[in-house]
């Protein structure tokens, strides 16, 4: 009887809903950028985590070990999103890939490919009351819905179609119109597949949605006021330290400077 009680109790315990950032985090840039996206995540209705995922090991051999190392990376994560309420910073990525990697030779590991649905694999595996949902630049979106991502449409599946965009208001590379029929595309493809599976998470966010691409569908496109055009690769060229202290949380400004990061070197 205890274990009949237990099972019912567990299968009414409501669901925890953990949208995953992933980022190169090289560096991780401040209010205008990584932790301005990580607070307004944060503040979405149906999100109870924000997880932020440092890439561990890019899937492309030809841009590995160009990145600062994961470790430092991680270090500079932790004091970028320090104080954020529901915001955590995970070395998930360097898990699912030393659990893949398992038993391989140097040279296999070398050419092992782990990418974002190896990772979800492993997080609904281990997570199994968790829905996830995933947190996307424009390029990144266009780029997984273009399918050019390894087994990108078992990574719309994984999340349930549950994406959100977040659209630059300064970013001119994808124009607002191209981004909201690509999203009307992808949520009619989504609904047509998954027809009545889709759950409320994501749902009546508190935060601004382009409503115009929503469609009813699990994509929905952020707008942030507060993103400047601040990209990680700049701060990693820029040598200006009135800039940089702008750009950076305080303590990853000085981080950068104690570890002789990019331009400090």
């Amino acid at each position: 009887t205890s274990c009949i009680l237990l099972s019912a109790m567990t299968s009414l315990r409501p669901r925890r809903r953990v949208c995953l950032f992933g980022t190169s985090a090289d560096p991780p840039t401040g209010e205008g950028g990584h932790r301005g996206i990580a607070s307004h995540l944060a503040g979405v209705d149906g999100v109870d985590e924000v997880r932020v995922l440092p890439v561990y090991r890019h899937m492309y051999a030809s841009k590995r070990g160009k990145q600062a190392s994961f470790d430092d990376r991680m270090a500079m994560c932790r004091l970028a999103f320090n104080g954020l309420p529901n915001v955590t910073v995970s070395d998930l990525e360097r898990t699912c890939f030393e659990r893949a990697a398992a038993g391989l030779s140097e040279e296999e590991r070398a050419s092992a490919r782990v990418g974002t649905a190896d990772l979800l694999d492993m997080l609904i595996a281990d997570e199994p009351d968790t829905d996830f949902a995933l947190a996307l630049g424009t390029d990144t979106f266009m780029d997984l819905t273009a399918w050019k991502w390894r087994r990108s449409r078992d990574v719309l599946s994984l999340v349930g179609g549950r994406i959100l965009v977040i659209h630059r208001i300064s970013d001119n590379a994808v124009p607002g119109g191209v981004l909201a029929e690509r999203i009307k595309l992808v949520n009619e493809e989504f609904d047509r597949e998954k027809s009545g599976s889709v759950g409320a998470f994501m749902e009546g966010e508190r935060h601004h949605v382009d409503k115009s691409s929503e469609e009813g569908g699990p994509v929905k496109v952020h707008q942030i006021e507060t993103l400047s055009d601040i990209s990680s690769s700049f701060i990693r060229s820029c040598s200006n330290e009135e800039i940089l202290k702008a750009a950076l949380a305080p303590r990853v400004f000085e981080f950068i400077k104690d570890k002789q990061l990019y331009r400090f070197a």
